[in-house]
């Protein structure tokens, strides 16, 4: 019985590896921006079919968080058709 338990930790471990990371665009997936304006970035996500739609939009907040620190902001806000 330890062997098949160890075959579907394994499977499970396989299935979660699959998922995008947090990391720039890749083969997998993975985050991109593009400076519109001097305070103004377009963030997107893209994930794999492994991941859930809530953890990219987590890492699309996220690096949209990381970008506004980067620029000496403290906060950001997300326009919708470049409408608040």
């Amino acid at each position: 019985m330890q062997r098949g338990s160890a075959y579907i930790g394994a499977l499970a471990l396989l299935i979660v590896g699959c998922a995008t990371g947090y990391h720039s665009t890749g083969f997998t997936g993975g985050y991109s921006d593009t400076q519109l304006g001097p305070d103004i970035f377009r963030v997107s996500f893209r994930g794999n079919a492994y991941t859930e739609p809530e953890r990219v939009q987590d890492f699309a907040l996220l690096h949209a968080a990381e970008l506004a620190l980067s620029h000496g902001y403290t906060h950001f806000g997300i326009l919708r058709d470049g409408k608040p």
